[in-house]
């Protein structure tokens, strides 16, 4: 998931046009960002095409066109790129298709840079050149700290499409996938191989648009003139039919996330979810209050999916629709929020480009480290990523008073001399003791020491080769686990931090472990003392760990083959060992695909494939019967493994929290859930982003479930202990009784201890209207003395101040009140007895001596005591009593 960690930057056209002269003014078309990382990002306008480097936004090659050439051939219309990201085909109004070709550089020392000027004290990049058309361009950039590159932008052909253009699709190899009025061409277009393709679709059925995967060039999604859709594969010259045209409706606009093998389309103002591998429409998300929309796109991962409306407004979503960005929900107006034309995101979901037409807005990205390599010290340990600034959460341990301070993210930024040489980063993990970062791409591995505030790059004299997949840190101990590919194999490496200093050598010297593998390892978890590895010829590795004196025991205790269970491009996110102290139990849960499968383990290796639940984005394991998961819309939290694997019933086993804001981090022991927002404030002129995480509690959600299956007594022992125990009871109360619900266990569990009993009831009376108060003291069995009484006898005056000023202050709402037996009315009652109120007045006082809080409440007894009796009577009485005492 991704957020806008700032307010935009304005990018403009090297030209230097002023976009206010109408005259001169180029339209801004399309924006298309590279299909791979390093590559430019591209700007199509009515008369040119322009190529931008993405890091600087600084423009690196342009071709614009005469105004005979656009008299002639037409104006640009729309342009693609192909996956290769070296062809780029621009349509005209004309029927013209205009072909482009991108030179890369050809190696990476000085000549293929642009000329490059350093700040002469600091490391900051101030010029690259002649750039485009002005020098001046570099100088209005922001500060770039990186090298940029020297792409080419070459013209290479124009074709005219006599029988007019349906749909185009530049491919790779140089090749031009081409839809007209007459049916299917494939265009070799560095020579003269065209061919007609016949995709098997029937007499009178011809294509209408081309939907190609942004990243796999093999995977096509055609709509049909009959109303019919159709997913194809490409071999060479040949499509495939993978999904029959039955299956979906027809969806003009629509994008496809290949890592969850998903299209993802607008029918009737609602997004549809197809799974296009099972063939089943999995989701709908209804888009109607939004408005029409006008574009979908994937991020590379398939972690973020960003949606335009017609109207100018977008959305950034997860991969099931959990919403991380509303442009409409912000108090004030900007164009970069609600005038937008077209929007794409780039490859690694760093940045996010929007153009409204006159002017294009660059938005650094923030976001999360673990999706794509699940592990369960990350996920409880999030870490939001943007650029070299690495926001690290550090509320898990905080007391829950706390945890709405800016401190509980620690904020770090990789020097400019190491983050220059680790581009990219994949992985990034705090251990547990908060001693320790460790920062990862696929090429270097770099180590931030907290206690002396020092990077240490690991230096690889144990091995030439280096391509990291995973890293975390082993609970408890100060362990890096780190998994490796080389030439021939894969490895386990265990790192030993227990003694280490910025001052020491990171090398090979801190290695205790090493196990290789005779495959690539495709998923890594640990928990407790257990290792599991899973690699991609579908076998499972367990591994265990124990301290001996100042040692460890590392054993393989376990490898199971899992074959013909899973397809070889499954996209497996996470794995779990279910119970965590039995070496026998073998039992795994997965997460592939968005799905949740548990493969019980029997006899003679052998696996039996449950699934049990689809739709999920991440996997948390809390303990063995005990796990959260996200689904796009809400939090389910199971409570019992071994019961929904018994019944299937999840009504009775997970608990269901429906959130509106993307949920990073579920803390069990508070009862509370972390998300985050953005929350955009205009300051006369300035636009500030507040990006910060917020807390909602969810504990009485827990307990109302828990009290469905469990006893008062057990669900008080389990829960107490919660700091937020009793406001969540105060909640529970206050739902039940306005819901008119029945009350019988919920009174059981509050009447348990009698002093969270007045405390929950007073704090529910100030807050429930007075027409339910005659509800609340029947089904809990209680008058208003009652609670007087029990406040002065368990020496509770904070909650007696707060219950007097509560019932000086009760009259009579609700003219159906109920009556007992005797006829008397119980929803009245109104303290008049002057003897009463002024021993109570006493009270408070006398015991406020040394308590701040109770000091407070007599004040406010006295404010209101002023506002009942004008003459102050009442009040001077009761002053005259606190001064006999002292």
């Amino acid at each position: 998931m991704v957020w806008p960690y700032l307010t935009p930057k304005v990018v403009t056209l090297p030209n230097g046009q002023d976009a206010d002269d109408s005259n001169t003014a180029e339209k801004i078309l399309e924006i298309k960002t590279a299909h791979s990382e390093g590559q430019p990002y591209i700007v199509l306008t009515d008369q040119s095409i322009h190529l931008y480097d993405e890091p600087s936004n600084a423009a690196i090659a342009s071709h614009k066109r005469s105004s005979t050439s656009i008299d002639k051939y037409g104006a640009n219309v729309s342009f693609k790129r192909n996956h290769d990201d070296n062809l780029l085909v621009i349509q005209t109004d004309k029927d013209f298709l205009l072909i482009y070709a991108i030179l890369k550089p050809m190696n990476t020392n000085s000549d293929s840079e642009l000329l490059t000027v350093y700040h002469q004290n600091s490391n900051n990049l101030l010029q690259n050149g002649l750039v485009a058309e002005k020098q001046a361009q570099f100088f209005q950039a922001a500060e770039v700290e990186r090298p940029i590159w020297k792409f080419q932008l070459r013209f290479r052909l124009f074709l005219k499409i006599s029988h007019g253009i349906v749909d185009f699709e530049p491919l790779n190899q140089f090749e031009l996938l081409l839809i007209t009025n007459h049916g299917v061409q494939l265009l070799d277009l560095s020579g003269d191989d065209n061919r007609t393709v016949d995709l098997k679709l029937g007499e009178d059925v011809k294509v209408t648009k081309i939907i190609h995967s942004p990243w796999n060039p093999d995977l096509f999604y055609f709509t049909l003139n009959n109303g019919k859709t159709i997913f194809m594969t490409k071999d060479k010259d040949t499509f495939t039919s993978i999904v029959d045209p039955e299956v979906f409706e027809s969806v003009d606009l629509a994008s496809i996330n290949d890592s969850f093998k998903l299209v993802v389309g607008l029918i009737s103002d609602k997004l549809v979810y197809c799974n296009y591998e099972i063939k089943q429409i999995i989701k709908e998300k209804d888009f109607a209050e939004y408005g029409k929309v006008r574009k979908l796109q994937w991020s590379k991962s398939g972690n973020a999916l960003c949606v335009l409306f017609e109207k100018g407004n977008w959305l950034l979503l997860s991969t099931f629709g959990g919403v991380t960005f509303n442009s409409k929900e912000h108090d004030y107006h900007s164009d970069w929020l609600e005038n937008i034309q077209d929007l794409d995101i780039t490859a690694n979901a760093t940045q996010l480009f929007l153009t409204t037409g006159e002017e294009i807005f660059s938005i650094q990205l923030i976001k999360s480290t673990y999706l794509e390599n699940q592990i369960n010290h990350s996920i409880r340990r999030p870490i939001l990523m943007s650029g070299p600034l690495l926001h690290i959460y550090t509320g898990y341990e905080m007391n829950s008073s706390s945890l709405s301070k800016p401190t509980t993210w620690n904020t770090i930024k990789i020097p400019f001399e190491h983050y220059y040489q680790l581009p990219n980063i994949t992985n990034v993990s705090i251990s547990q003791d908060a001693k320790f970062l460790a920062v990862s791409n696929k090429r270097a591995l770099l180590i931030y020491y907290f206690v002396d505030n020092e990077w240490s790059f690991y230096v690889n004299d144990f091995n030439a080769d280096l391509e990291i997949g995973h890293i975390t840190w082993f609970e408890g101990v100060n362990l890096l686990l780190l998994t490796n590919k080389s030439k021939f194999n894969s490895e386990l490496v265990i790192f030993d931090f227990r003694r280490f200093s910025s001052k020491d050598n990171f090398n090979s010297d801190a290695i205790i472990f090493k196990y290789d593998f005779d495959t690539d390892i495709k998923l890594l978890n640990s928990y407790g003392k257990d290792i599991v590895v899973y690699t991609t010829n579908n076998k499972f590795y367990h591994f265990k760990i124990e301290t001996v004196g100042a040692s460890f025991k590392i054993d393989l205790i376990r490898i199971l083959a899992l074959d013909k269970i899973f397809k070889e491009n499954d996209n497996f996110r996470s794995i779990i060992k279910v119970k965590s102290d039995d070496d026998e139990n073998n039992d795994l849960l997965l997460l592939n695909n968005g799905e949740v499968i548990f493969l019980k383990y029997k006899d003679n290796n052998y696996f039996e494939k449950f699934l049990l639940l689809d739709k999920i984005e991440y996997i948390y394991k809390i303990n063995d019967e005990e796990y959260y998961l996200y689904n796009g819309e809400s939090v389910l939290l199971i409570k019992n493994l071994g019961e929904l694997l018994k019944t299937r019933d999840p009504s009775k086993s997970i608990l269901k929290i429906s959130v509106e804001k993307y949920p990073i981090l579920l803390i069990l022991e508070k009862g509370l859930l972390i998300k985050m927002e953005n929350s955009l404030v205009q300051k006369k002129t300035i636009e500030i982003n507040n990006f910060t995480s917020k807390n909602s509690i969810f504990l009485h959600d827990l307990i109302r479930f828990e009290l469905q299956t469990n006893d008062e007594a057990t669900v008080f022992e389990k829960y107490s202990r919660y700091k937020n125990f009793q406001y969540s009871l105060e909640l529970l109360l206050y739902q039940t009784i306005v819901n008119d619900q029945n009350l019988t266990k919920l009174s059981k569990l509050i009447k348990i201890n009698p002093i969270f009993e007045l405390n929950v009831v007073s704090k529910c009376l100030r807050k429930i209207e007075v027409k339910y108060w005659s509800r609340l003291f029947n089904q809990l069995k209680l008058t208003p003395q009652d609670l007087l009484d029990s406040s002065i006898e368990k020496k509770q005056f904070n909650i007696l101040g707060n219950l007097i000023i509560i019932f000086l202050n009760y009259e009579k709402e609700d003219e159906d009140d109920i009556q007992d037996g005797n006829g008397e009315n119980t929803n009245y009652y109104k303290i008049t007895d002057e003897t009463q109120i002024i021993s109570i007045f006493k009270l408070i006082f006398e015991n406020a001596k040394n308590d701040d809080e109770l000091w407070e409440t007599g004040f406010e007894l006295i404010r209101f005591l002023k506002l009942l009796d004008p003459s102050l009577k009442l009040l001077q009485k009761g002053l005259d009593e606190v001064k006999k005492s002292t």
